[in-house]
């Protein structure tokens, strides 16, 4: 799978002869490079995958999903943010991947603590590191999101029209609350809840997500969740409430560990932020990737306001590819529930990597410089993952 070519920098008036001259298979030698960049009082520590052949490459900046994980977004194991690196620096692209506030060797306040303003900000920091670099064609630095990377992906291409493309896994048109109660939904049932008891559990939940967008004071907000959870205690499926063997002691722990969840500068923006008016401000070239088993972040709910944004915005180049069998991790998946991530394969899907940089126009219009080199592409080959 690592010898797919990726076919990249399309001469756009002769396309034919760059085909004819440019060898699909060539791989590049490349290096990994420990690297820091700086935001503030933050200092992120990352490693740059970068070819060694002594030309200027475009390159890639990877955002990461919630939660504080480290450069490689190693889940169970499992090392999506390093294979990507690898398999793009392979194929004439660099990679930045770097370790997320408070995770790893990065420096200064954690995620939870900061804003989608904040970790936008990081991004143009490490678009600039990129920019300095000797290596790196500064008009050719594209971003790839994953999850809530790819929020934060298409925030920073609204603002920043330097933006090459724009690459978001699993991303999301629809405000954090919405999604919230779609994945509770989707997870329960994969994991065989029955459906009145996911109704109930998201009634409950509503609640306490409204509380948390109209409560900024943390005690006021427990309190108020203790109230929810004592007006509403049948809310909580039956089979949890038969092991519960003290309410109020059980109500007063809940409550207080919702509020160390939710009450975040981090957790209050993604309950709030509408990503859909960053998307109509995008122009770059876009690639939407979705899982049809993943059950934390649909396609359903996702992909269509996700499209009709970007178009709305009159962006034209606009390409979406899902991978049916895949989860949100874009693993081969049984039920696509979170309770299979530990267990799978530590890979990606058969086809991702290929397809990723096979189908997609955000690398393949990318300009060829002008000592024409020609570097290897992103174009996008759908027919394993036709459109669905």
């Amino acid at each position: 799978m690592m010898r797919n070519l990726l076919l990249f920098f399309l001469n756009i008036l002769c396309p034919s002869l760059i085909f004819a001259q440019y060898d699909y298979e060539a791989l590049h030698p490349f290096t990994e490079e420990e690297v820091t960049f700086q935001n503030g009082e933050s200092i992120f520590s990352g490693t740059l995958a970068i070819p060694t052949d002594g030309d200027k490459h475009p390159a890639m900046i990877l955002i990461s999903g919630s939660g504080m994980t480290d450069r490689d977004e190693n889940i169970f194991g499992f090392k999506p943010f390093k294979m990507i690196a690898q398999h793009f620096a392979q194929h004439g692209i660099a990679v930045l991947r770097y370790d997320d506030r408070g995770a790893g060797k990065t420096e200064g306040k954690s995620e939870v603590e900061s804003t989608f303003a904040e970790l936008a900000q990081d991004v143009e920091q490490a678009i600039d590191f990129l920019k300095k670099r000797p290596e790196i064609d500064a008009e050719r630095i594209g971003l790839m999101g994953h999850s809530a990377g790819g929020v934060i992906a298409p925030l920073v291409a609204s603002e920043n029209s330097e933006v090459a493309f724009i690459i978001l896994m699993a991303g999301t048109g629809v405000k954090g609350e919405e999604l919230l109660i779609e994945q509770v939904d989707a997870i329960l049932k994969a994991n065989g809840v029955s459906d009145e008891d996911i109704k109930s559990v998201n009634e409950l939940n509503l609640m306490i997500y409204q509380l948390v967008e109209q409560v900024e004071d943390k005690i006021e907000l427990q309190n108020r969740i203790e109230e929810v959870l004592t007006d509403n205690f049948e809310k909580i499926p039956e089979i949890q409430r038969a092991n519960i063997s003290d309410k109020e002691t059980f109500i007063d722990y809940f409550a207080a560990q919702q509020v160390e969840q939710l009450h975040s500068p981090w957790f209050r923006d993604f309950l709030a932020y509408d990503p859909k008016p960053a998307l109509e401000k995008v122009k770059c070239p876009t690639l939407l990737l979705f899982g049809g088993l993943d059950t934390q972040v649909t396609e359903a709910q996702n992909r269509p306001p996700m499209e009709t944004a970007l178009t709305n915005g009159g962006n034209t180049d606009i390409k979406t590819i899902v991978f049916p069998q895949a989860n949100h991790l874009f693993q081969e998946a049984k039920t696509g529930s979170p309770n299979e991530y530990a267990t799978l394969k530590k890979e990606f899907i058969s086809g991702f990597l290929h397809d990723l940089g096979m189908g997609n126009s955000a690398l393949k219009r990318q300009v060829i410089s002008s000592q024409n080199h020609f570097h290897q592409p992103l174009v996008i080959s759908v027919s394993d993952f036709p459109n669905s």
